[in-house]
C-alpha cells in the first residue's frame, strides 16, 4: 500500500505519529488526508486514513477508515483509499485517484464477494412445484444408506433432482449450471416441513447447497470461491 500511496501523489510525512515511518499526506483543494500505519484492535497492522472534507458552506466532514497494508492489486488499493472519502464529496479540482478509485469500487473485497454470490449456481422454484419433490426426498431419506446421494442439476429451464431410482423434475428460472451438485440423501430427514417463501432459491455457495432455509454440505464442492 505504501508504494500505491506514493504513486497516486501522497507525500511522505515524517511528522505523522505512526508505528512505521514515514506516514503520508495528501492535500488538494478541499481535501486533506493523512495515512499512518498502526496496529488495530485485532493486533493487525493497518493504515489508518484520517482527514477532512471541506464542503463549506454546506458541510465540513471528517475521514477515518482503517485499510489493509497489503492489497490484491493497484486498483484495489486505490479503491480502498477512495472509499475512505464519502461518496457525496465533490473536490474543487479534479483528483485523478479519487475518480479512478470510485470507478474501481468493484475491486473492494465485499464488492467482489457480492459479485461472486450473484454469479453462484442458483435458480428459483415455485414453492408449489417443490412441495411434492420435497416430500419424496424426506420419505426416501428415512431408509437411505449413508452414502446415497441426491443430485441436483439445472439446465436453465428444469431443475431435476435424482435420488436413487426417483427422478424429480420441476420448472425453474435462472442460468443453467455448469455441473451437477450432490448432497447426502439421508440429511433430508431433517428438511423443514414448512416452506416459508412463495419462490424458493436453490443454489450453491461456499461448499453448501442451499434449499430455502436449509443448507446441506456438498459431497464435493468445485464452485468458484469469492
Amino acid at each position: 500500500m505504501r508504494s500505491i500511496l506514493q504513486q497516486i501523489g501522497f507525500a511522505e510525512d515524517w511528522t505523522t505519529i505512526t508505528e512505521q515511518a514515514p506516514g503520508f499526506r495528501f492535500n488538494a483543494g478541499n481535501l486533506c488526508i493523512q495515512a499512518a500505519q498502526v496496529t488495530n484492535e485485532y493486533l493487525c497492522p493497518v493504515f489508518l486514513i484520517t482527514g477532512m472534507e471541506d464542503q463549506r458552506p454546506r458541510a465540513l466532514g471528517s475521514i477515518q477508515l482503517s485499510i489493509p497494508i497489503a492489497v490484491e492489486s493497484f486498483e484495489q488499493g486505490v479503491a480502498w483509499i477512495a472509499y475512505a472519502v464519502s461518496a457525496r464529496f465533490q473536490p474543487t479540482k479534479p483528483i485523478a485517484w479519487l475518480e479512478q478509485g470510485r470507478l474501481w469500487k468493484h475491486h473492494l473485497p465485499w464488492e467482489q464477494k457480492q459479485a461472486a454470490f450473484r454469479a453462484r449456481p442458483h435458480c428459483s422454484v415455485s414453492r408449489d412445484w417443490f412441495r411434492m419433490p420435497a416430500k419424496t426426498l424426506v420419505a426416501l431419506s428415512l431408509s437411505a444408506p449413508e452414502q446415497a446421494a441426491a443430485v441436483f442439476t439445472f439446465d436453465g429451464n428444469i431443475l431435476t433432482i435424482l435420488a436413487g431410482d426417483a427422478r424429480l423434475p420441476m420448472p425453474a428460472t435462472g442460468t443453467a449450471w455448469a455441473r451437477d451438485y450432490a448432497v447426502r440423501l439421508a440429511i433430508f430427514k431433517d428438511f423443514p416441513k414448512r416452506l416459508m417463501r412463495a419462490s424458493l432459491d436453490i443454489g450453491v455457495w461456499e461448499g453448501k447447497l442451499n434449499v430455502d432455509r436449509a443448507r446441506f454440505d456438498l459431497f464435493e464442492s468445485a464452485e468458484p470461491q469469492p
